[in-house]
């Protein structure tokens, strides 16, 4: 294991803002549940960082000689430094360096996708791509509007689930939906009153879900290219539900089987 240097520790701290990791096309990775499902991932490992007092933890020392096998660099430092590096209040000493890829989204085979618009929350991404990857989804669209994906919060509200469905970033939204209109998919809109009711909808054709800001809802430029709108009923008085919720009972009413 190897002192983590001051030059090294800049750089690790460098990958906490975006404008770090659109540098160095990387990303940092911190916690157990999530290091393992990187390491154990198609992603490209860098280098793993553990903290000084975790190094004889027999969890770690699992991840460790997996690095060791692949010769990467393994970082150590003590544990006030490791706070400095940690997204999290209380990190659990563990952290990796990723390289970023873009997995592509096969529109061959894919009958359910879903595109973001103005998702702004990291909470709420990480929490659509964790959804999305539990039902099954194909791929996901990010527009140019949504919060960074690799922003740690994203990452560590996906739990994992980062790494096992395809997501496109930076996407302009408007020319990425009239090509996937053109491989004969269905745009269907979510908006908070005035669509079909979702309990009347039927999914038949390659559909593409587009969710929007809670706050603002979808881009008025958007209107254009969706094929339908639908709309979850309620019986609250709440202005609107939580994206991440609404995509949810969405996702959940689009893969049931009828």
């Amino acid at each position: 294991m190897i002192p983590l240097s001051q030059n090294q520790y800049k750089y690790i701290r460098s990958l906490q803002f975006k404008k770090g990791r659109d540098r160095e096309n990387r990303f940092l990775v911190e916690g157990i549940r999530l290091c393992e499902e990187a390491i154990n991932s198609d992603y490209q490992i860098n280098s793993l960082i553990i903290a000084e007092n975790l190094r004889e933890s027999e969890r770690i020392l699992q991840y460790v000689d997996k690095i060791k096998k692949q010769q990467l660099p393994i970082y150590i430092t003590d544990e006030k430094k490791f706070k400095t590096l940690a997204d999290t209040q209380t990190p659990q000493g563990i952290a990796c360096i990723v390289t970023k890829k873009e997995r592509p989204i096969d529109l061959s085979s894919s009958s359910l996708l879903l595109a973001l618009d103005a998702i702004r929350d990291p909470g709420n991404l990480g929490t659509i791509i964790r959804t999305a990857e539990w039902f099954g989804i194909d791929g996901i669209f990010s527009g140019v509007d949504t919060v960074d994906i690799y922003n740690p919060k994203v990452i560590r509200s996906t739990m994992g689930a980062f790494f096992h469905v395809p997501v496109k970033e930076n996407v302009i939204l408007p020319d990425e939906l009239n090509v996937l209109k053109k491989n004969n998919y269905k745009i269907i809109g979510t908006v908070r009153e005035g669509g079909i009711p979702l309990e009347q909808f039927k999914k038949k054709e390659k559909t593409v879900l587009l969710i929007g800001s809670e706050a603002q809802g979808l881009n008025p430029g958007l209107k254009k290219i969706i094929d339908m709108n639908i709309t979850i009923s309620g019986k609250g008085k709440s202005e609107s539900l939580n994206a991440a919720i609404a995509a949810g009972i969405t996702l959940y009413h689009f893969t049931k089987d009828y």
